[in-house]
């Protein structure tokens, strides 16, 4: 984020620690993110945790589940709302992100659609805002 630096070089620093282990689709998306002027680093982070989800929903919307995809977010978004201690273990910043994920897969894994399972265990380790404002 620092604007002194030349966005080649930050475009390169994107692909030395990303090159070959994300999709050519996800290189494109940080080289742009770092060609970009930012006012804080957060603000960097928080633009490509949001592209993310957008991302998602835009893959529901190409695989045609789009409809699907909404109403599963809305009906987990009720499970986890209405289950006390769900809530608060998905939401505590404290836990570990792996154990966060490894719950709602737990919960959630083989009744929703992948897109849906990856926006919830996004939603619980997001640093935007809580796990029901990210939904």
């Amino acid at each position: 984020t620092d604007p002194s630096t030349a966005t080649e070089a930050k475009q390169a620093l994107v692909r030395s620690i990303f090159g070959g282990k994300v999709s050519s689709d996800t290189e494109k998306v940080l080289d742009a993110a770092v060609a970009g002027r930012w006012a804080a680093g957060r603000d960097f982070t928080d633009g490509l945790e949001q592209a993310g989800i957008v991302a998602y929903v835009r893959a529901a919307e190409n695989a045609g589940i789009a409809e699907r995809f909404e109403n599963e977010l809305f009906e987990a978004g009720q499970v986890v709302i209405d289950d006390m201690g769900l809530r608060r273990a998905v939401s505590d910043k404290a836990a570990p992100a792996s154990l966060k994920k490894q719950l709602l897969t737990e919960v959630f894994g083989g009744k929703v659609t992948d897109e849906t399972l990856a926006v919830l265990q996004q939603a619980s380790v997001g640093r935007t805002g809580s796990f029901e404002k990210v939904l």
